[in-house]
C-alpha cells in the first residue's frame, strides 16, 4: 500500500505536478537551476557525468 506524504508537491489531473514554494525558496531553487545549467553548458560531458 502506497503512503501519501504531504508536502509542496501536488498531483494534478493528466499526470502533471504542481510545486508550491515560498518566495525565498523559489528564488533559491531558480538560482540552483541556473547554476546547474551554466555548469552543464560550459563543461565537457565527461565532467558532467562525474559531477552527477
Amino acid at each position: 500500500m502506497a503512503r501519501k506524504y504531504s508536502g509542496p508537491v501536488q498531483t494534478l489531473p493528466g499526470g502533471c505536478f504542481s510545486l508550491s514554494l515560498e518566495v525565498q525558496d523559489r528564488a533559491s531553487l531558480v538560482a540552483l537551476i541556473v547554476q546547474l545549467r551554466e555548469i552543464l553548458l560550459t563543461t565537457s560531458t565527461a565532467d558532467n557525468m562525474r559531477r552527477l
